[in-house]
């Protein structure tokens, strides 16, 4: 089972109560099930700057609604927002924007401290030494396999395939996790 719901302990535990549910109805028991945890990532050498980078991801996860249901289950009520119309500009949509640049721009309306409570309940945005301590914290709550999906879908992924090997990994190594 690949889910792309969210990352943070209260909507794993949501989203495992789920699967449960569900696997016993079909006769089966969840922890049978391979379940693997697609998260939206990136890293910047500041959270501050990952977050930016994350903005249309977030906006259209959280504001427009693409993942509002496992959102309220981590707990943040967002205020409602009047939707610039650069936002729906964007080709092909916000995100996964060909000028990812201009779907930034397009996000501004968004405040900055709501777009951090986006990317903490939503993906793992930050520094990749802050993205090794959420994927610790993670495994905690019950998560044991991930597939790491970079924000952007017209720009490779090396950014992250650095960060990942250069310090998320070793981190990882170091604190006892494969």
């Amino acid at each position: 089972v690949l889910l792309l719901v969210g990352f943070t302990p209260e909507i794993i535990q949501a989203v495992t109560e789920c699967l449960d549910r569900g696997a016993k109805r079909s006769g089966r028991r969840a922890e049978d099930l391979e379940v693997i945890w697609a998260v939206r990532t990136a890293t910047a050498s500041t959270t501050a700057e990952a977050r930016r980078q994350a903005r249309p991801t977030a906006v259209h996860w959280g504001v427009l609604g693409w993942s509002n249901h496992w959102l309220q289950t981590a707990g943040p009520t967002l205020p409602a927002f009047d939707i610039s119309s650069a936002v729906w500009d964007i080709y092909p949509d916000l995100s996964h924007a060909q000028d990812w640049d201009a779907a930034i721009e397009a996000t501004a309306f968004v405040p900055d401290e709501t777009i951090a409570t986006l990317c903490d309940a939503l993906g793992l945005i930050g520094t990749p030494d802050y993205c090794a301590e959420r994927i610790i914290a993670m495994t905690n709550a019950g998560v044991n396999k991930l597939y790491i999906m970079p924000l952007q879908t017209f720009v490779g992924p090396q950014q992250e395939i650095a960060a990942f090997r250069n310090t998320v990994f070793p981190r990882l190594q170091a604190a006892g996790y494969q």
